[in-house]
Formats: structure tokens, sequence, C-alpha cells
């Protein structure tokens, strides 16, 4: 059994939310995006009691209720072998097509319930809480008299009833109705009992001691494994339960069939008759005794401590974070394993929670971090939210969340999370090898606008001409990242890789992607026929020049070199470009990004002209002098090419 699916309304910044779960969650977003909170809304819908009272200020509206709606799916015989047959069967009864539906709500006055989603009759009579009124304070024959006011189909078929037994009819009798999906009271009894059908959470957050995760208490991951090794020693250790029970005799009073029997160490006797001695000096008669808790294998388990040698030998609360972080994951792992291999007649099913797993480690071990979680989400369901790249690889498993802020520009509510629900089965292998690497994933992950561009040169020179022209258009503080694509015909794929993850594209093509490659730009029908147009007038000047043989043999090389020299065509040029731009594609006006070098760059090769062009160009001034002047609707003077061009990829740091 897992959770195939959450939706949160009205808790911290999920206003309304609604995602698909896998076995196997990666959830991504900037800092404040709402990635812990979907976490703790997981938490919430499966361990109330220990949140019961949420503070006011976690309810998005102060006014209305936090709900909290999962789907169960996959829900097996060996799930619902943990309850009661009375119950096992009132579960199924309320599932639709196989998967159980649960709301909890939570109260601003610090209550919460949960409810089932299920198929009731549309009838409004079937309402369980006009049901509750009809019948409260009722009993007997005024039960049945009642049911047989609301409900005149069951009259003739009624004998003096139980309120529980008469919902049991009425549920019965609903069946045969027309139903609908709808929000109703779980059956009688099972609130209680359906804790244990559900997957245990165990949530690790991202601030907090490590050592917590370490702790022998039953609640933390290492408690667990002690827990489940207990019964394995102590089957093994009979003879010290003996030493138990001797050395709990000297210690302590003894009790047996009615009679006590003292052989407790003197000292411990002495001790007692002395403080009972002093006591009763003010309180007469009272009489007191000392109780020395006897000796447990649970009690000697508890005070179990990891010491590591890594140098230095030392319990595990005294070294690095990066190997805290490293240790709790390794017990994480042994106690999936342990649990897998116990002797248990039911699987217990977990659902981990983790909130960036990847911190303090080095990505190296993050990797193999990203390898453990996926061999642990094969039995268990795994969630985790995070800032590495190195969680999105080749060959990757489960469902991505992409979560951002937004903020209703119509009113002055705060801002709330939207969720964009990343798919990439679809990716042909040869595209996942390509595309899902580091710095594209990091671009995907983390930005929200990337610029592509084509190549090394285009990467050097576009990554810091911006922030000259314009101190506002720094890529970083604008979330906006430069991806090069290795050539114009590869800005298909990549325009879709990113469009996945919900992130504005914006694109620098050279000038000859005009003749070759225009469609991989991905503009529209109406942009493209602004093209055509341009190609024929091209065309046309080309036979006009007598060149309608060279037209025929080297077609692309005649096109370019019109293209780029004949100030005939720089209106139909400019009204591509300017049609272009609409749609975030800039296309260099001189052709390259190479022929905009002034006399004073030098290098032997691409590479090297452009870190001397980064080198020799480092004002506004000098930037704008290399570009041609455009002229613009509404404003009195031309800009230059670049700061039109970043302008439209940086338009709220203009």
């Amino acid at each position: 059994m897992f959770i195939s699916r959450i939706k949160v309304d009205n808790f911290k910044s999920l206003r309304s939310i609604e995602v698909p779960l896998a076995d196997f969650v990666t959830i991504i977003g900037h800092n404040n995006s709402g990635k812990s909170s979907l976490l703790q809304a997981i938490l919430l819908l499966l361990s109330p009691g220990e949140r019961r009272r949420l503070p006011l200020e976690v309810f998005y509206y102060p006014d209305r209720e936090i709900v909290i709606e999962a789907d169960f799916s996959d829900i097996g015989d060996d799930d619902l072998d943990v309850l009661v047959d009375e119950f096992r069967e009132r579960i199924k009864d309320i599932m639709i097509d196989g998967v159980l539906t649960l709301v909890r709500r939570y109260r601003s006055d610090g209550s919460n319930v949960l409810r089932c989603i299920r198929l009731l009759p549309i009838d409004e009579r079937f309402d369980s809480e006009a049901i509750n009124e009809l019948f409260r304070n009722r009993r007997g024959s005024a039960i049945r008299d009642a049911l047989e006011e609301r409900f005149p189909e069951l009259n003739g078929k009624l004998e003096d009833l139980t309120q529980t037994a008469a919902k049991a009819l009425i549920d019965e009798f609903g069946k045969t109705c027309k139903q609908e999906r709808r929000e109703a009271d779980l059956p009688t009894g099972i609130p209680n009992s359906i804790v244990g059908l559900l997957p245990d959470p165990l949530y690790i957050p991202a601030v907090r001691d490590l050592s917590d995760d370490i702790k022998t208490t039953d609640s933390a991951p290492f408690g667990r494994i002690l827990s489940i090794l207990r019964p394995e020693i102590e089957s093994q250790l009979g003879e010290v339960e003996e030493l138990f029970s001797n050395l709990n005799a000297k210690l302590n009073r003894v009790t047996q069939g009615g009679s006590t029997t003292d052989n407790r160490v003197p000292e411990i006797r002495d001790v007692e008759a002395l403080l009972e001695s002093f006591v009763s000096e003010d309180f007469p008669g009272v009489s007191l005794q000392l109780q020395i808790p006897p000796p447990e294998m649970r009690t000697i388990l508890s005070s179990t401590k990891i010491v590591i040698n890594d140098g230095v030998e030392g319990e595990v609360e005294t070294k690095g974070d990066g190997l805290k972080r490293s240790v709790t994951f390794a017990i994480l792992r042994a106690y999936v394993e342990l649990s897998a291999a116990s002797n248990a007649t039911r699987r217990e099913r977990h659902i981990f929670l983790f909130e960036e797993p990847e911190l303090y480690l080095h990505p190296t071990s993050q990797l193999i971090l990203y390898e453990n979680l996926r061999l642990i989400s094969r039995d268990h369901q795994v969630v985790v939210s995070t800032h590495s790249p190195l969680f999105l690889n080749e060959g990757l498993e489960g469902t991505f969340i992409k979560l951002r802020k937004s903020q209703s520009s119509e009113t002055s509510e705060p801002p709330f999370s939207e969720a964009a629900i990343i798919n990439l089965d679809d990716i042909a292998p040869k595209n996942q090898f390509q595309l899902i690497c580091f710095d594209n994933n990091n671009a995907a992950l983390f930005a929200e606008t990337v610029l592509l561009v084509e190549g090394d040169s285009d990467h050097i020179c576009f990554s810091y001409i911006p922030s000259v022209l314009n101190p506002n258009w720094k890529f970083s503080e604008n979330k906006t990242m430069v991806v090069k694509v290795y050539g114009k015909s590869s800005f298909t794929r990549y325009r879709q890789f990113f469009d996945r993850f919900g992130v504005r594209v914006c694109i620098i093509a050279d000038l000859d992607s005009v003749i070759d490659g225009f469609e991989s730009l991905g503009l529209p029908p109406e942009v493209n026929e602004v093209r055509s147009k341009l190609i024929q007038e091209i065309d046309r000047l080309a036979e006009g020049e007598g060149r309608g043989e060279d037209l025929h043999e080297n077609r692309k090389s005649v096109r370019n070199e019109i293209l780029k020299e004949n100030p005939s065509i720089l209106k139909g040029k400019r009204e591509l470009f300017y049609r272009a731009r609409k749609h975030d594609v800039h296309i260099l006006e001189k052709g390259a990004i190479e022929d905009y070098y002034p006399a004073s760059v030098v290098g032997q090769d691409k590479l090297s002209k452009a870190l001397s062009f980064h080198s020799n160009v480092d004002t506004a001034e000098q930037l704008n002098e290399l570009c041609e002047q455009i002229p613009v609707d509404g404003e009195p003077e031309a800009v230059s090419e670049f700061e039109l061009m970043f302008r439209g990829i940086f338009p709220e740091s203009a």
C-alpha cells in the first residue's frame, strides 16, 4: 500500500495543491517554495496525535479548516489482515475501485477529525449529519418510527433497532440507489483501528540535531532496529533472565502468591529505614519504600552507543555532520533490511519523509545515498525534498514535483505554492544521457528562466554581457541560468526538456538559423510566415543579381550571404527579429558572436577569442558601440541590439 495522491488545502503556503505520488517522490524548488510544508502535511495526515494543536499561523486562511486528502492504492490482503474481520469488511466497503481515500480536517480550535471519500447516494436523505440528527436521543421503537418516516421504502422490513443497526440498514439500502463520490464520516470503530493499516511515517527534517536519529528510543530509527533485534537476543540469553531475577531479589522486595519476601542487601534496607524515620517525624504513620527498576533487555539495549573510529575513536555525536548524516541513512537502510528479514507475520510498510537528505554530504556520497533511497523505495514509499541536481540522473525513477511561489495580482493574499508535475518517462535513452547532466539539472530544478545559446563562445560572452550593460541584469539574482546546446539543431529538445519543469526558455541564435534550422527555434506559425516571406525576398534578390545558378547549387551559402550583407532586406529582417523576440527568441543581426568582436580581440581559436573579448570589452559603452542601433516604437532614441535583447530576457529588472 502507498499514497498515490495527496491534496492539501489551507496549510501554510499550500493554499490548494494536488499532486500524484509514487514509490519514490522527489520534491524540488527554491527555498520557501513549500517543499517542507508538503512533507509535513503527509505527516499530519498519518500522525495527528503528535501535532494535534496547530498554531493559527499555519492556517493560510485563519477562518477555514486545513484539509489533507490522500488516496491509498495497492491495498493488499496482507495490509487488511491487521484489522479484525468486522473492520476489514467495513474498510473494503468504503474503498472505490480498490483505492481508499481519507480526509483529515484540522480546525483552528485544535481539534481534528479523520473522514473518508466514499460512494454515497445522491439523495440528500442519506447525508450522515442528517441521519445522526434523525436518531439523536432515540431508542428502540423511536428509531424504527424515525426510520419509517425518512425511508418509507423500508416499511415492513423493520423492527426495534439500535442506532448502529439502523445506520447499517440505511447503508445497505443506499447501495441500491444512484451514487456519487462524497466526503463522509468513517464507519463506527474505524477511526481508531485504521492507524494500524496506514503506512508508518519516519520523518527526518533538514534542520535538527542529527543525533536524534541515532537515539535508542523506540520512535527513533536506531531504537526501532534494537526493538527488532530484542526478541532474537532474548531468545538466546535464557540464563541471563535468571541472573536478572536474582539481581532483582537483591534490590527489591519480591511478592509471590500473596506473600512478600525481603532479601535485599542490608545497605538498601538501611537507607530506606533511615529515610522513613526522618519522614515519620513530620508525618507519623507514613511508610516509605525504595523500588529499584529491575534490569531488562530493553533497558540494557536503550543504553547502546555507536562508537566510530575515524582516526580518533569517539561516540558518533562527536563527529562531523557529514559522517553523522551518513550513519543516519545507514541506520535507516539497516532497519529496512532487518524489518524485511524479521519473523513478523506482516511486513510493516513505512513512508520515509526526508528533507534535503544530501545535506553535509560530498557529491559522491550523495550519489550513494540516492541509490540507497532507491533500494528502500522498493519496499517502502520514499518522499524527499532536495536542492541537489544529483538527484536527477540518467535512469531516474519515480515522480518529480516542482514547487514555486506565486502571488495573486488581484488580492492582498499572502504568496502561495503552485506545483508542476514533471514526467520524464518518454525521454529516449539517448536524450536522457545527453540532457540529464549536472548543468542542465541545476537549471531545470532551480532556475525560473534558462537562456539557451549555441556553443562555448556564446556561453562565455552572454554570461557576462548583461551585467555590464545593467547591474540589475545578473543571472544569479534573477534566477536565470545560461545553458549551451552545442548547435542550433538541439534547441528543440533542450526547450522541450526545460518546458517539462515549467521553466521559461529564452534563446539566442546565430543569424544563419534563419536559413537553416529555423524550425528548431520553436516559433509559432505566424512568425514562420514572416520568415518565409523574407526567404522569398532573398531568393528574388539572388535571381536579380544573376546568381540563380549559384542559388540552385549552394542555396544555404547564397542565402546566408545576402541575409547578412544586403541592406535592402534590413526591414524584413528586423520585422522577423521583432516577431521572434516576442516569443523569447533573439537572433543575432550581425551573424555570430564573433562578428561583434572589436579589433583588440585576439586568439588562436574561438574559445581564446571569447576569453579575450571578456577581458577587453568591460563597459556598457563599448558593448553598445559593437551593435547596430535599432528604432523602438515609443522611444525617442534607437536602442542597441544587446540592450534590446536583454530587456526581453530580464523584463522585470529592465
